[in-house]
């Protein structure tokens, strides 16, 4: 799993997407890649659980996840816990 970090202040290309991969969305991401960008392609926008993290990683370079974090590091407990166990389920 890498982070925004790991690319190194360079500049991203940004997709959003709405909720789940149409077959329309993926042919965009394809025409995308094809165009052999020197930027990398992030996706976000509706990645919310591992299928949807894991279709923007293989649709792009990365996902990014905004409220579904958010929304997991509601309530009460260790922030650390929460983080870790959110990152758990995508990597599962």
């Amino acid at each position: 799993m890498a982070f925004v970090d790991d690319f190194n202040a360079q500049p991203i290309q940004f997709m959003l997407i709405a909720e789940g991969f149409d077959d329309g969305q993926k042919k965009y991401f394809e025409r995308i890649d094809s165009l052999n960008l020197d930027t990398p392609t992030l996706i976000g926008f509706g990645i919310h659980d591992k299928e949807t993290y894991h279709a923007a990683c293989t649709n792009g370079n990365g996902a990014i996840i905004g409220s579904a974090f958010i929304r997991a590091l509601e309530g009460s407990g260790s922030i650390d816990e929460k983080v870790e166990a959110f990152i758990s389920k995508l990597e599962r």
